[in-house]
Order: structure tokens, then sequence, then C-alpha cells
């Protein structure tokens, strides 16, 4: 059976007669020859390779079958609320960092950590060390898919090495990471009360819905967790509703281009 034959099969299968195309022909329209998706080659190099890990390029026009309730035990992450008026320096870039008196983030693209913290967790967990404070790793969540399992296996990537690095006795800020709406659900889940809590502010501004939803977000954790202080990388802003402790952290565009 061909690629073709087999999308024909499958897809058909489900048509009705109200459709202009077959769900076979939207498919076929949208992929190569090869079933690599179309609007893959639109999307930014950047993200592109955050989707490489894992495969989870794939996702893009994916059929997935019915969802299914599965209970998940997140690893135990513990509050922080020690200093952090530490000069934060990205994962990347903490080789002539590794010292007191700086902290190290994990606020970047996941190709410049995932790898090194899958690959060399035990020589990671022993530079970062060295450092005063650690930012918890900020794995990627995907918006704009069906597929849940991407987005809580990142949160469970995140407070597993979370885990680790408190067990080894390094200074550990949490991070709360969510993806749409339908994320928050279980964004915060197993994440500690009244601890200093940390999130990225970058990408949120492109649209008025994703700014609503950004703010939304902030007032959730602030329900659900109560935190004593929210570290946000990103530009200052101001957070309407929002009554906890905010610091900003300024990334790398703000720091170094918008003066």
């Amino acid at each position: 059976m061909t690629a073709k034959e087999y999308i024909r099969k499958v897809y058909d299968s489900e048509d009705d007669d109200e459709n202009l195309f077959s769900k076979s022909d939207l498919y076929l329209m949208s992929h190569d020859s090869k079933g690599k998706p179309l609007m893959y080659e639109r999307i930014p190099s950047t993200t592109r390779k955050t989707l490489n890990l894992g495969n989870m390029k794939l996702l893009i026009g994916t059929r997935e079958c019915p969802p299914v309730s599965i209970p998940i035990r997140f690893p135990e992450v513990l509050q922080y609320n020690g200093d952090v008026d530490f000069d934060m320096v990205p994962f990347s870039k903490r080789k002539r960092f590794l010292k007191k008196g700086y902290g190290i983030h994990f606020f970047e693209y996941d190709y410049l950590f995932v790898h090194q913290l899958s690959n060399n967790i035990d020589k990671v967990t022993i530079e970062l060390m060295k450092a005063s404070v650690v930012i918890a790793p900020d794995y990627s969540m995907l918006v704009g898919t069906d597929d849940e399992f991407f987005n809580v296996q990142s949160k469970w990537k995140s407070m597993l090495v979370t885990n680790h690095l408190q067990r080894c006795g390094i200074s550990v800020v949490p991070v709360a990471t969510w993806g749409d709406a339908e994320s928050l659900k279980w964004a915060f889940t197993g994440l500690p009360k009244h601890s200093i809590i940390a999130v990225c502010g970058v990408g949120h501004s492109r649209s008025q819905g994703s700014i609503m939803l950004w703010n939304y977000a902030l007032q959730e954790l602030e329900r659900q967790l109560e935190p004593t202080v929210i570290i946000v990388y990103g530009p200052e802003t101001i957070i309407p509703g929002l009554h906890t402790p905010v610091k900003f952290i300024k990334d790398y565009i703000t720091k170094h281009f918008r003066k």
C-alpha cells in the first residue's frame, strides 16, 4: 500500500458529502510527496530546531486518537525564598560565570540546553553548584496543537531536573510554564506554594489575545500558588490585577539592543 493509498483509506472513511474536498485531498494538498507538512517551511528556523527535539515536528498535521485520562505524578519541587539579587546569565553563556554572585537561567531556546541536561546531567550539576542560584529549566510548550503530551512532558522534565538539582544542594527557583488556555488546568500542579516563582515574559505580546492570556495566567498563578515573588524574564511591563511583588530580568534583546 502506497502512502497516498493509506491516506485515502484512513481519511476518506470519515468523510461526508458536505465538504468541497475530502479529508485525504486536504491532507495531500498540505503535505509534500514524502509526507512532510508544507507549513513546516514557514516556521521560523529557531522554532524548527525546538520542534526537531524528540521528533516533535511530526505533531504538525498528525491525526490523533480520542483523548484518554492518565493520572500524572510530577516530581516534587521545593520552595525557594533565598536571595535572587544576582546577575542572571543564560545557561549557554555560563562558562565564565560559574561563580558566586551570578545566577544561571534557562530562558532560551531548548536546543541550547536540552542535550546537555539529557546526556551530561552529572557534569552540568557539578558546574551549577558553583553559581549562587539557578532558575529551573524552562522547557518549551507548544501552542495550537490538540496534543497535550508534549506540554505535560515539558513540565514533567522541568520538575524532574529541578528536583534533582535541589537534592544536590543547589538553590533552585521553580519555574511555571504554560501553553494555551487549556494548559492552565494543570500548568501549576505540583509547584510549591509560598515560593519565589520564575516565568518567561518573552513572546506573549504578539496579539491582544496572547496578552490577555498572559495576564490571566499570572493572576491564576498568584491565586493557586500564592508566591512570595514572581521573577519575570523579559522587559518591564505593568501586569494588571497582580498583587505579588515582581522582579524583572532583562532578556537578551532588551538588555543589548533596547536602551
